[in-house]
């Protein structure tokens, strides 16, 4: 910055003093001028760490007695990190697992009798990793090589059996595992035609599994009977599938996997290219898919376009105590929070303002219809965790 100071000044050397002085004037003040942090009417806001892409992906959960747990990825120390808050307030950190590019597509859950499920990636063997914190120690499984570096994933809770699903972004391929008493069974395995932008998500729902990803097509091969006990095999698997073509236009498929390997009728909507999506049932047991097209334009299948000029690719839907949805995406610098009921369209509720976020961020509500988000801010370097409590 000195240098273009210099550089300035020698080209102006001719110029009267007066402009050279508003010149050099001006030039300090922007150097000293710093980047507003993240704010917004309502919210509160807390740093959780800090450092070059120090929370470039996160996810959270909050317990009934009010702790908060984030686990968040340190590219630069290639790392898994755990920040935990109690109900007083106070924040403390501690690096997990091994060392070495651990820690990408991060997600949590909690079950039934508050413990945290994650599973992450580790790129030097290309692992899938899965690791269960009981309260008090945390303990780590090694799942199987991944099937591509960059493969997608997602997790969900039933009871007490993790289901996974994971999307190979170059290969291919497609596997859904679950665990149950403590072991990790593969169930099923498939393949989907050429994709270049996976985004994948699971929903277990009743006797239903439900996948849906950006591809082409889906076809699943899964074994006779389910290798757990505790777990009654479901009358079949429902797929949803969004999907883009070479031409430009996508549609949807919807394909009932019942003893064939494909089954089931396929309905195909023309729309704009997605590049990313989320789901969830509402309290009328109605599935949303949410997508943000290409073009930025951001669309619920069941009620119309929600948003344009959406920045950010990813997204984040969660149901709410009160039984809507809520939906969180990047708009401009800002992080938009917006609400759906039965009967009403998608409307903004608050928004978090120059929250500037890269990457990945965490959504959740608590009993007591607080929102808590934790984000990556790109302008300040640092990971935030906010919280909103909505009317």
């Amino acid at each position: 910055m000195w240098m273009e100071y210099w550089a300035r000044v020698r080209k102006a050397r001719r110029t009267p003093g007066i402009l050279l002085l508003l010149l050099s004037l001006a030039f300090l003040v922007t150097c000293g001028s710093e980047v507003s942090g993240p704010s917004g009417s309502g919210w509160n806001l807390e740093l959780v760490a800090s450092g070059p892409r120090v929370g470039i992906e996160s996810d959270l959960q909050v317990l009934p007695d009010g702790a908060v747990h984030i686990l968040y990825h340190d590219s630069q120390q290639h790392s898994l990190h755990h920040a935990t808050r109690s109900s007083s307030g106070t924040w403390q950190s501690e690096q997990l697992d091994i060392p070495g590019w651990v820690g990408h597509g991060i997600q949590v859950e909690q079950d039934q009798n508050q413990n945290l499920h994650t599973i992450y990636q580790e790129r030097f063997t290309k692992g899938v990793r899965y690791a269960r914190f009981d309260g008090n120690a945390w303990e780590y499984q090694y799942i199987q090589p991944s099937l591509a570096d960059g493969s997608q994933y997602s997790v969900t809770l039933q009871s007490d059996v993790v289901h996974m699903v994971e999307l190979s972004r170059d290969s291919e391929r497609f596997r859904y595992w679950t665990r149950a008493g403590g072991a990790w069974s593969q169930v099923s395995a498939g393949s989907c035609p050429y994709d270049p932008r996976p985004t994948i998500q699971l929903i277990v729902k009743q006797d239903e599994i439900i996948v849906s990803s950006v591809v082409i097509a889906m076809v699943i091969e899964y074994f006779d009977e389910p290798p757990y006990g505790s777990f009654k095999r479901p009358a079949g698997y429902k797929i949803l599938v969004h999907s883009s073509a070479d031409n430009g236009l996508s549609w949807k498929l919807t394909a009932a996997v019942v003893d064939s390997p494909v089954g089931g009728g396929i309905e195909r909507i023309p729309r704009v290219t997605p590049v990313s999506h989320c789901t969830a049932y509402d309290a009328n047991d109605d599935l949303h898919i949410v997508d943000r097209t290409e073009k930025g334009i951001l669309t619920d299948d069941r009620t119309g376009v929600i948003a344009e000029n959406v920045k950010n690719s990813y997204l984040s839907m969660q149901n709410g105590p009160d039984g809507g949805l809520w939906l969180l995406f990047q708009k401009g610098s800002d992080l938009v929070l917006t609400h759906w009921q039965p009967g009403q369209n998608w409307t903004e509720q608050t928004r978090i303002i120059n929250a500037s976020p890269s990457g990945q961020w965490g959504l959740t509500l608590d009993s007591d219809r607080i929102v808590h988000v934790s984000f990556y801010n790109s302008a300040q370097q640092s990971c935030w965790y906010a919280t909103w409590s909505s009317p």
